[in-house]
């Protein structure tokens, strides 16, 4: 009888060591510190600042390359295909290069153990938001040179504005396949839905609850683009994303701010005014934004599609492409 009692886990003293070794444990199910409830927001906010810190450089370093690439073009009758390609493709390796430095200089930060897996998901969560930022600013950067800046004069001509068009075009069709960090860095599996929450640099609790859909951001832009042309101004787009997110914990028109860097220029953006002219330069601020690159602009707060063209990685590829076929359609014409 004793035996079976043993058996059974309700006697002995081998029983009773476990039956207290079990109620500790139970008691305390894993040590939780104040340090660990800090360290998770503390290490989320530090690599939303570096990280947009050092985003923010590459695309400047990307947009001044191609500038300067551009003012020493010569014109479309001298321009060299080969030559407007080695130049794109540098440019593409540098910033393949340049996005994989900032991601192995970011892991780097994982040196608390204790709160790795933790820091780990706040990492790759910032990560792919920050990436999605830089694209959609990229791409509304080089949608934006094919159009003639009022502020400038239109000196060249037509002749001037194919070897844009040839060089920008071939600058996006290696994009769209010499950035080998992409696929990694957009891994839906590292996305604010998947992880559960919102890289929102402390600016917002945020959680997977209160993120809206392309649907809904689609629809608010359509109320937004009066004209059709499947673009609105800077104006614009801070309304369509403040009916979009209302409702969740995210504040579209800071959003918009934040994303295409608007509040960085010296001056004041405030939404009746124009914007201040950030890392673009005065007579070069966004004026105008397509449905695909808030998309990206809004990641923090917008659940992408894990596979397929509304992906983020496939957002960016539909965008690549709509801009190089503009681009060779133009040329061809000029």
């Amino acid at each position: 009888g004793n035996a079976g009692t043993a058996v059974n886990g309700t006697g002995g003293p081998a029983a009773g060591k476990q039956t207290t070794a079990q109620s500790s444990q139970s008691a305390h199910p894993r040590r939780f510190s104040l340090w660990s409830a800090l360290f998770s927001g503390t290490f989320g906010s530090l690599v939303h600042s570096l990280l947009t810190s050092s985003f923010t450089s590459v695309h400047v370093r990307s947009v001044s390359a191609l500038r300067a690439s551009l003012s020493r073009a010569p014109g479309h009758d001298a321009v060299l295909p080969h030559e407007a390609r080695r130049n794109a493709l540098r440019i593409a390796t540098d910033l393949d290069a340049q996005l994989r430095r900032v991601s192995d200089d970011a892991h780097e930060l994982l040196v608390h153990a204790e709160e790795r897996e933790e820091s780990e998901r706040r990492l790759r969560q910032s990560l792919y938001v920050q990436t999605c930022e830089i694209m959609g600013r990229l791409l509304n950067e080089l949608r934006r040179m094919l159009s003639p800046s009022p502020a400038l004069p239109a000196a060249g001509g037509r002749g001037d504005d194919a070897t844009k068009v040839l060089i920008v075009g071939r600058l996006c069709h290696l994009f769209k396949f010499r950035l080998g960090s992409l696929p990694s860095l957009l891994d839906p599996g590292s996305s604010p839905s998947a992880l559960g929450g919102s890289s929102s640099g402390g600016k917002g609790p945020g959680s997977a609850g209160t993120m809206i859909t392309l649907t809904e951001l689609g629809s608010s832009f359509d109320l937004a683009d009066d004209d059709d042309d499947g673009l609105v101004s800077f104006d614009e787009a801070m309304e369509a994303m403040e009916s979009a997110f209302s409702g969740t914990s995210f504040r579209g028109a800071e959003m918009v701010r934040d994303t295409l860097l608007l509040g960085q220029g010296g001056g004041p953006s405030g939404s009746g005014g124009p914007p201040s002219s950030g890392p673009y330069g005065k007579d070069a601020a966004p004026r105008n934004v397509t449905l695909s690159e808030l998309a990206l602009l809004s990641a923090r707060g917008l659940r992408h599609d894990p596979t397929g063209p509304n992906s983020a990685l496939g957002t960016v590829q539909r965008s690549l492409d709509g801009i190089v076929s503009r681009c060779f359609a133009e040329w061809s014409r000029a």
